[in-house]
């Protein structure tokens, strides 16, 4: 992100301005003769960053500073023009989001943009301890631990059907937790009925759990099918294990055959959630195949994860 490419976009203008004014019927536009330099590296712009622009003429040498140059952002909860005509991207901007930047000068008038994501490497310290605990694009696996004293501080029980009777495993965080009644809500339209069976857990649950799955299954199966305790997503409170009666409220890989199963997997970016550990990649995101575990990522990032067919590491890692 730091490697400065200088990108040169050609534009067309609008709707047949040129530079000598309105083009009339039978006349043809032309190419502006201005084009717009980014010091942004591709379309991906992480947090904190400051995007600097500026407009050359083609041909020449001569660059036109920005201040001549008006400038507008999508969002300015998400990124600030600076007074040197830079803009610079909030850092609390969540991966997913979209920034679009309209700029104008002259004739020229174009729209640049970009989607905000964290280098995954920017967001754990030298002990791979997770620095973003409390964020929706956290990603938390085997190799990225979040701390024993974490709780969500927005926890809030689940207003869906839920199988078991232990209160804290039937809450999510409060966002979370109203998306994933939306999701239900939707399934059910569909004549589709969809029970919750596991949200948060904290990090003595996990602990509880993990060891218990390893005395009773042995290592090698608890390191396959459960989180030790740290690095489980159960413990941020984004993420929900659902099932049906069609599998007899378990989870199983049966659940995945399903058709309300498959209503969600289509069905679930639109509410905000992704299946997290999707069939043959276990490889990659750790974990064998789990058609009953959803995340909540926020509907732009989940929606892009969905459309690309990529796991959450391998959409990560793919941008940078």
């Amino acid at each position: 992100m730091k490697k400065i490419l200088i990108i040169t976009i050609l534009l067309l203008l609008l709707a047949g301005c040129t530079d000598k004014g309105t083009v009339t019927s039978g006349e043809t536009a032309t190419t502006s003769k201005w084009e717009v330099n980014s010091n942004v590296e591709g379309m991906f712009v992480e947090p904190g960053y400051k995007i600097e622009l500026s407009i050359s003429e083609k041909g020449k040498d001569q660059v036109t500073q920005v201040d001549k140059v008006i400038l507008e952002v999508n969002n300015k909860d998400l990124a600030i023009i600076n007074e040197d005509g830079s803009i610079t991207v909030n850092n609390d901007a969540l991966s997913g989001m979209e920034l679009e930047i309209k700029v104008k000068f002259k004739e020229l008038s174009t729209n640049l943009g970009y989607t905000v994501l964290k280098p995954l490497g920017t967001t754990v310290d030298e002990n791979n301890r997770i620095l973003n605990e409390s964020d929706y694009d956290v990603v938390v696996n085997k190799k990225r631990f979040l701390s024993s004293d974490y709780v969500p501080k927005d926890l809030v029980k689940v207003n869906v059907p839920t199988q078991l009777e232990n209160p804290e495993v039937n809450q999510m965080r409060k966002i979370p937790a109203d998306r994933l009644h939306e999701l239900f809500e939707g399934a059910k339209k569909e004549g589709f009925t969809l029970i919750a069976r596991s949200g948060y857990r904290s990090y003595n649950t996990q602990d509880i759990l993990y060891r218990n799955v390893v005395t009773s299954k042995g290592q090698t199966y608890a390191d396959k099918y459960s989180a030790k305790p740290g690095t489980s997503e159960h413990q941020t409170g984004l993420a929900m294990d659902i099932t049906s009666e069609g599998v007899n409220f378990q989870l199983s890989e049966d659940f995945g055959e399903l058709p309300e199963s498959i209503w969600v997997k289509e069905n679930a970016h639109k509410y905000g959630f992704i299946i997290r550990y999707p069939k043959d990649k276990e490889e990659i995101v750790g974990y064998a195949y789990e058609p009953w575990h959803i995340r909540y990522v926020g509907v732009e990032l989940a929606t892009k994860i969905y459309k690309s067919g990529l796991t959450m590491e391998e959409y990560f890692e793919k941008a940078y």
